[in-house]
């Protein structure tokens, strides 16, 4: 393997071309599997050819690369700088966004300093959505006795979700409406919350029992918790 490297770096005059470097060597991914679906946390693993070093990894959303086998810049969400204990194995430190990302490994020559970039492996995140707190209580403004405020906590690593509640009469099961918003996650993984206030229709008596579904809705996943509670 190195004598065709030091054959392309003379006939280059010292520059390896990056179909050269593509084909004479890579480091070749192990995990996660082609294709495969992973959580937020995936750990990344590969083989090295004989002689090389690893020295970045790179994850990025679109699997477009430059000519030298690079991902282009504005679509890498993540990138590991490789030391020596991990030149085989490697686990982003922040929790990436579901859906499609691409990864590969730049490694060198350690005789010639060659670059080299794997060929970009396919992996999915699959979406999570996991509620952390639900409250319920009672509008204390003087000017809104009727109203319910409901107060909604929640980790997800899908961008964008619905938060939902639908409410019902809890003895005949008579639908009283439901009342939503949509939120932006800026942080996969970071907890997120949401507030929303019911008004008592006037048709419904002080007091009566409520049945309440809370949901947090995203990337085909929800999350939810059913409440009971009295009308304000």
């Amino acid at each position: 393997m190195r004598k065709w490297v030091l054959i392309a770096l003379l006939a280059t005059g010292g520059v390896l071309s990056a179909g050269s470097s593509a084909a004479l060597a890579a480091a070749q991914p192990v995990a996660p599997p082609a294709g495969a679906s992973s959580g937020s946390h995936p750990t990344f693993s590969w083989n090295l050819p004989a002689n090389e070093e690893a020295d970045i990894l790179s994850i990025a959303r679109r699997p477009d690369t430059t000519p030298a086998g690079e991902f282009f810049q504005e679509n890498v969400v993540d990138i590991g700088i490789l030391g020596a204990a991990q030149q085989t194995t490697w686990a982003p430190a922040s929790a990436l966004f579901a859906g499609p990302h691409w990864w590969n490994v730049r490694s060198h020559d350690r005789e010639t300093f060659a670059s080299f970039y794997s060929v970009p492996s396919p992996f999915t995140v699959a979406p999570a959505i996991r509620l952390t707190q639900v409250r319920t209580r009672r509008n204390s403004f003087i000017y809104s006795p009727d109203e319910l405020d409901f107060t909604l906590r929640w980790v997800t690593n899908v961008r964008n979700v619905l938060v939902d509640a639908r409410l019902w009469v809890r003895r005949s099961g008579r639908p009283l409406g439901r009342v939503r918003t949509t939120e932006e996650t800026f942080r996969s993984m970071g907890e997120n919350a949401a507030f929303l206030t019911w008004r008592r229709p006037r048709r419904v008596k002080t007091g009566t029992r409520l049945l309440v579904l809370l949901q947090v809705i995203g990337g085909g996943r929800s999350a939810s918790l059913t409440r009971t509670v009295r009308a304000p």
